[in-house]
């Protein structure tokens, strides 16, 4: 095929040369004319080729550049819309390759509820979904109303409301079938008349400690803020990933022996049956992992869920170190943990 787009290709230039005897006017029609049947056959040939080889495809960020058809994003000029409701709700449309923090810092500027304690995540608005990404009380799903998405194995473009996206803790469809769906936008449903969520003892303490008893929406956001610089490192100079592990969920009958072995640790019941376990605290309290290093790997002075390269590690070592952790875990407290992150290679 490679042979017959270069065949093609100087078939052009020579046509291009046979046109000299015709008039400019001519010249541009019949020109215009093998332009238009070049991209034709190179359209159809990428995608043939895709077809047969069967090419993996990812979502990127946004120093990565895919094609797409036009219709599918928002005008260029705009990087979010919004779309007020009867309800006093606003829906809002984000591209997958804006800056999420820099989403949400816009949100809560209109006043808009609902995304405010997911302040000063790094990354992109595409990724939100995928990790359903999660901070102080508050998780992506609950404001995400729909993600449009390319769906490499239909070959189509799909509009996955919030059930279909199968959210669940750290994990959803696109965490499931990495690779399968290249996420263009996310549909918000944000609150213009909300409420602000100070239950989780982080963001408690500290409006507590400053006399706030009626905090505003912005002074949440800066309080998140705060608290993420305090807790955790600065990615722009420390290699990390953030929070490495997920928080273990298990039932009510586990929790309580834990409890009972260990009296201090903080429990979070999810509902009847499943309890969140701070796993960052165990690593802390129970492992005394917190701000221990091997090499150059280690756990984070101030969160010991995190790991982080304090210089030359590879990913071989950070996988070991994780691995260590992992272990001792189970050996203290019977759990088996599961990590946050996505080995890539």
């Amino acid at each position: 095929m490679a042979i017959t787009l270069i065949s093609l290709f100087f078939s052009l230039v020579n046509f291009k040369n046979i046109l000299s005897s015709y008039s400019l006017l001519d010249k541009k029609i019949l020109i215009g004319i093998g332009i238009v049947i070049f991209v034709f056959l190179m359209i159809g040939y990428l995608n043939g080729f895709y077809k047969s080889h069967d090419t993996p495809m990812t979502n990127v960020d946004k120093e990565q550049e895919k094609v797409v058809p036009p219709e599918s994003f928002l005008p260029n000029e705009e990087s979010y819309l919004y779309v007020p409701d009867e309800n006093g709700n606003v829906q809002v449309i984000a591209k997958a390759g804006e800056d999420w923090d820099s989403f949400v810092e816009e949100c809560v500027k209109k006043d808009l509820y609902g995304i405010e304690n997911l302040s000063y995540i790094p990354g992109t608005v595409g990724a939100a979904p995928v990790q359903n990404i999660g901070a102080y009380g508050s998780e992506a799903k609950d404001t995400i109303d729909s993600v449009r998405a390319f769906d490499t194995k239909k070959g189509e473009f799909l509009n996955i409301s919030n059930l279909d996206c199968h959210f669940s803790y750290r994990d959803s469809l696109f965490k499931r079938e990495s690779g399968r769906f290249i996420i263009i936008s996310i549909t918000f449903i944000l609150k213009k008349e909300g409420k602000v969520n100070v239950g989780y003892k982080d963001v408690r303490d500290h409006f507590s400690k400053k006399d706030i008893i009626a905090p505003t929406l912005s002074q949440v956001r800066n309080a998140v803020i705060d608290i993420r610089r305090n807790k955790l490192p600065d990615v722009k100079l420390v290699g990390t990933a953030g929070s490495f592990f997920k928080n273990p969920l298990i039932s009510h009958a586990e929790a309580h022996e834990l409890k009972a072995t260990y009296p201090d640790m903080p429990l979070f019941p999810i509902d009847d049956k499943i309890v969140k376990v701070p796993l960052g605290w165990i690593i802390d309290q129970v492992c005394k992992y917190r701000g221990i290093s091997k090499g150059d790997v280690g756990t984070y002075r101030n969160q010991a869920l995190v790991l982080v390269n304090n210089g030359n590690a590879t990913a071989r070592e950070v996988k070991e170190f994780a691995q260590n952790i992992t272990e001792i875990v189970k050996e203290k407290t019977g759990i088996e943990i599961e990590t946050e992150v996505q080995y890539v290679g």
